[in-house]
């Protein structure tokens, strides 16, 4: 099971310690197995888009390839 938050941001450069906090970013959280894993896409002044392939609800598994 995944679940997909997206927070629209700013494009601060990645070396300041706000763009973290005030960026664009998408968190991506895939429960299920042994442990629940998290991951935070953040943009910035170079990378300005977020394509996660894994949407809301979908079902994940191992060695799942991306469109």
């Amino acid at each position: 099971m995944a679940r997909a938050d997206y927070h629209p941001g700013k494009f601060l450069p990645a070396y300041k310690p706000e763009a973290g906090e005030h960026n664009e970013s998408q968190t991506l959280v895939l429960k299920g197995g042994p442990a629940d894993l998290i991951m935070k896409m953040i943009v910035g002044v170079a990378a300005r888009r977020i394509k996660a392939f894994v949407k809301a609800g979908d079902a994940v598994g191992r060695a799942r390839r991306s469109a």
